[in-house]
């Protein structure tokens, strides 16, 4: 099985003190995951051109061959 590139990034490392991960296939389903996060659990429903800017300079690409690797999270919110 090929690996699949994703791209993740920790609540932590946008400044939070939250371990929550937050991976996905692509930029956009990235943010949109961390902006739900963010507003759901923080609170932090301001989005702005900051935050994207701190999104895309916290996220890195990570690989991973395992069936069980995909968008996290993909379990909701419980």
């Amino acid at each position: 099985m090929a690996p699949n590139e994703y791209r993740q990034l920790s609540c932590r490392s946008l400044g939070n003190d939250c371990d929550f991960l937050i991976r996905a296939g692509t930029d956009e389903k990235l943010f949109q995951l961390v902006e739900d996060h963010l507003c759901v659990i923080h609170r932090d429903c301001d989005f702005g051109s900051e935050l994207a800017d701190r999104i895309k300079n916290a996220a890195r690409s990570v690989w991973c061959q395992e069936i069980r690797c995909g968008d996290l999270p993909n379990w909701g919110w419980g």
